[in-house]
């Protein structure tokens, strides 16, 4: 008998949206990570920010990692949304910053290449509702 917990895999293709979707949250941390620790590098140790922000991946790797689901399956959908909510509103808050100018100017340290680099790990965050749609669009009634 098939668990209810995780989204159900019907194809190849499914299983590599989910695992892409599941990851993007880990290197949109990474992305963050970066970034934030760019803003508050005297006061932000390093330590701190990158499992600080590495918690939406955790999260959803936890709770889909086990054979056996560790909560409900409603809840399990709902708190994987909220872990991408988060990713993606620390991404938002990152966009205003890069748009509003508040980044720090380039150094020989630091180059507006890696600020793009870094850019472009963050919004891979938006991946992780590519499987949530879908299973949404097919499940709906595990989601209310």
């Amino acid at each position: 008998m098939q668990e209810l917990s995780n989204p159900p895999v019907r194809n190849t293709r499914h299983s590599i949206e989910f695992l892409i979707g599941q990851h993007s949250l880990f290197l949109a941390g990474l992305g963050q990570s970066f970034f934030y620790l760019h803003q508050f590098k005297p006061y932000l140790p390093v330590w701190i920010a990158g499992p600080f922000l590495q918690i939406p991946w955790a999260v959803v790797f936890v709770l889909f990692f086990h054979d056996r689901p560790l909560f409900s399956t409603k809840s399990i959908r709902w708190c994987w949304l909220y872990a991408a909510y988060w990713c993606a509103l620390l991404t938002l808050m990152a966009e205003v910053v890069w748009i509003l100018g508040y980044m720090p100017p380039p150094t020989t340290d630091h180059r507006l290449a890696a600020d793009v680099f870094v850019q472009v790990l963050m919004n891979l965050c938006w991946l992780s509702f590519i499987p949530m749609i879908r299973d949404y669009k097919s499940n709906s009634q595990l989601w209310k």
